[in-house]
């Protein structure tokens, strides 16, 4: 793995992300390598969630687009490719293909605490914010 990476401190990065998300141990490599494409996954997928959900209609379109950077790779390496060296999709092929999808349907969900009184935290008032969007990129009003 180290010889194909060229990110500089790519193993100690890769670890913490995985030791922080998932319950995983790096033996054998075949786990590694699977915990390592779900969390990728993950990644691109809010990251595809939330572009999508900047373009806010007319005089509001935050971000217009987005692309895949890297569809496959040229060797067998760790990287940010959908597809690896054998074109066989990684997970995140399909979370890309899922999220980019022409109709879709968010929820999300925020607690704020806030304390009663300002002289203790032991009474907290906790407010929930749900906020629901969709996102229509046909050409055709449904």
């Amino acid at each position: 793995i180290d010889f194909h990476n060229k990110a500089d401190g790519h193993e100690r990065r890769i670890a913490l992300y995985l030791v922080e998300n998932f319950r995983y141990a790096p033996d054998p490599l075949e786990h590694f390598v699977y915990c390592t494409q779900l969390m990728q996954a993950e990644c691109l997928a809010s990251a595809y969630r939330l572009w999508k959900r900047e373009w806010r209609g007319p005089g509001r379109e935050y971000c217009g687009g987005a692309l895949v950077w890297q569809i496959n790779d040229c060797w067998p390496v760790t990287s940010w490719a959908i597809c690896d060296y054998y074109l066989r999709p990684k997970h995140a092929y399909y979370t890309v293909k899922r999220e980019m999808a022409p109709l879709s349907i968010g929820i999300t969900r925020r607690e704020h605490k806030h304390p009663k009184d300002k002289y203790t935290r032991v009474n907290i008032d906790t407010k929930t914010k749900i906020e629901v969007w969709g996102s229509n990129l046909q050409l055709e009003d449904l």
